[in-house]
């Protein structure tokens, strides 16, 4: 039996659309074993995924460039629910990442140990087989300051989830999101200026899907998070809008980042989340779905552009995300 044989069919009827945070979407009970995009990555052998890898699941990883990427999509696209905070700076690095985790333990005990900074190294991949009390010992001035004026910040009574940024990246933050505003085009897909669109930002999208072959049936889990979407029913276009901050320039987006991170398929299985919503929810009749990627480098001049995603990107996208899921469903019933 061949796993391309697989039928895979979504259950519309188990389609949600919840507005959650970040914390309750990568590591909140209710979606645990959900399949994102992202862990699609460990089955796909054009990334050295494998079974094995795909079971073993999504680690922990951290890194300056998502850290930043996350700070902008906030300001961005939720400025009601963030701040920046300019008070004081966040260590940069691995050393920002274990201030963290600490700063998780001092505000259970007031204190810090080192077993916690063992405990916290091990999560981040800091000198993980050699940390020792010497390291800690270095490590703690560059964490402490941080960690006890965030502590007093953060007793006051916030309105908004605080952003934790260095001076650095703050400046650069600054600028990545003037130029975002400046731009016409990125604005005007972001939101309703004429007041005929619903706009969806940072929803999360879940859906059952069933995947039969001969006698054998499993129901995989999907989940994905959606930047922002439009629904515009005077006009039946549903309009996808994935925000990317790249450490290239614009004009290299395509050749640098679309194919070698997939974003193509990312678009793919996004836009077949949206199709099954419009079934369900929003019931556009001859629906017209597009689909954008909305760029800001994160390098000087820190200019932005939109990357239209073509019918051919998301057929090769739809494609490779068939393909992928049934070899899970493919490995669910066979082992």
């Amino acid at each position: 039996m061949n796993y391309k044989d697989i039928v895979i069919k979504p259950i519309v009827s188990s389609l949600e659309v919840l507005d959650i945070s970040d914390e309750e979407y990568f590591h909140g009970d209710r979606l645990k074993g959900y399949i994102s995009n992202s862990k699609l990555n460990l089955i796909d052998p054009s990334k050295r995924g494998s079974p094995e890898l795909f079971k073993e699941g999504l680690g922990f990883s951290v890194s300056d460039s998502f850290y930043f990427g996350s700070a902008v999509h906030s300001v961005v696209l939720q400025p009601e629910s963030y701040h920046i905070v300019r008070d004081f700076d966040r260590p940069t690095a691995k050393a920002g990442f274990m201030a963290d985790e600490l700063y998780e333990a001092f505000k259970k005990k007031r204190a810090i140990t080192y077993a916690d900074g063992v405990a916290a190294s091990k999560k981040i991949g800091y000198y993980v087989s050699s940390f020792t009390l010497d390291k800690y010992n270095a490590l703690l001035p560059k964490v402490m300051e941080y960690i006890k004026a965030r502590w007093k910040y953060e007793k006051k009574e916030l309105i908004s989830t605080p952003i934790y940024l260095d001076a650095k990246s703050r400046l650069k933050l600054d600028s990545c999101i003037e130029s975002i505003k400046n731009n016409n085009e990125i604005q005007s897909l972001l939101t309703d200026s004429l007041g005929t669109k619903q706009v969806f930002n940072e929803a999360t999208i879940i859906v059952d899907v069933e995947c039969s072959l001969d006698e054998k049936t499993v129901v995989l889990h999907l989940k994905g998070k959606l930047d922002n979407y439009t629904v515009d029913k005077i006009t039946n276009t549903i309009v996808l809008n994935d925000l990317k901050t790249t450490g290239h320039l614009i004009e290299d987006f395509k050749d640098k980042s679309f194919f070698k991170y997939s974003y193509y398929r990312q678009m793919a299985m996004y836009g077949w989340l949206l199709n099954i919503a419009n079934q369900k929810i929003y019931k556009i009749k001859d629906m017209t779905f597009k689909s954008n990627m909305l760029l800001v480098s994160t390098i000087p001049t820190f200019k932005t552009g939109v990357f239209k995603v073509g019918k051919r990107h998301i057929k090769i996208g739809i494609e490779e995300f068939s393909d992928l899921l049934k070899r899970v469903a493919y490995l669910e019933m066979y082992g």
